[in-house]
């Protein structure tokens, strides 16, 4: 006769991964390329490092265990490509800004030239009229 247990459901997966933690020589590993790749003086990552390359580079499927080494021992994410990324936007922001001013006084002189032409345009009918009824 069978009986009729309960059995425990398995928990979940994120809670499993959780707890997986790396081992002390991963932990060295991760340390010794971060030296590597990390800025400490700028607070960021060279290039365009992330904790994702360098989890790839050690060939590390939990990136997370990069995250956790960086931000204990050196700093923020974030890296050097994305400042040079927001300085370039920030040159073209500057430069459009340029533009448009330059672009708003040339249309003050056209501006100034059709008043001016119509003007020439008004005095010009005027003298034509004048000569027709002469």
């Amino acid at each position: 006769m069978a009986t009729n247990r309960k059995t425990k459901a398995a928990p979940a997966t994120s809670n499993v991964t959780s707890l997986i933690k790396p081992t002390p020589e991963q932990r060295r590993d991760i340390y010794s390329l971060l030296m590597d790749v990390y800025n400490i003086d700028k607070g960021c990552y060279k290039g365009a490092e992330t904790d994702e390359s360098v989890a790839a580079t050690l060939d590390i499927t939990r990136w997370g265990w990069v995250t956790e080494v960086r931000e204990m021992n050196f700093g923020p994410d974030g890296n050097e490509a994305e400042f040079v990324a927001l300085a370039e936007i920030q040159s073209w922001i500057l430069k459009a800004d340029k533009e448009i001013t330059e672009f708003k006084a040339h249309l003050k002189e056209m501006e100034t030239s059709r008043e001016g032409a119509q003007k020439l345009m008004a005095q010009v009918q005027n003298l034509i009229g004048k000569k027709k009824g002469s």
